[in-house]
């Protein structure tokens, strides 16, 4: 008889795709779950705006990035939005994350890259899509497997 479930990554990101539900992003609607080595969820994040940020609507309402105001590249100065990695990251434990695997329903950026380096998580599962070739996520793994990171596309 064989196992017929679905696999771990599978099974987060399909959590993540739900997560990034909430966003009220009109471009990319961003979900990141944060599990221990031994697949307990501890944290889930989504892309939005910061708290207490008065704003209204989706995000083409009042980001300049999303309204087009601002080159779309792998820079999100211009961006209001804290991304799902990061919003996951900053509500996590951090004795729980360590060797732990963080998945990403879209292509993780450099800046949520360098914030993963550096947090203890062992592994990252992004799904990469065509959409997503402005967020360079060839750069992003190749930095992440620099300082020791697994890195693999969901």
């Amino acid at each position: 008889m064989t196992d017929e479930r679905p696999s771990w990554d599978e099974t987060w990101l399909s959590v993540a795709d739900t997560v990034g539900q909430r966003s009220k992003c009109s471009r990319a609607q961003v979900g990141a779950v944060i599990v221990t080595m031994d697949n307990r969820p501890v944290a889930t994040g989504y892309n939005g705006p910061p708290r207490g940020l008065a704003v209204s609507g989706t995000c083409d309402n009042w980001c300049p990035r999303a309204r087009g105001e601002t080159e779309l590249g792998a820079n999100y100065d211009e961006c209001f939005t804290i991304h799902a990695e990061t919003n996951a990251l900053i509500r996590a434990d951090f004795t729980q994350i360590q060797r732990g695997t963080i998945y990403v329903s879209h292509a993780s950026c450099i800046s949520c890259a360098k914030s993963i380096a550096n947090s203890g998580i062992a592994r990252l599962v992004h799904r990469v899509g065509p959409g997503d070739a402005h967020r360079d996520p060839e750069r992003v793994e190749r930095y992440l497997r620099q300082v020791g990171i697994s890195v693999s596309r969901g």
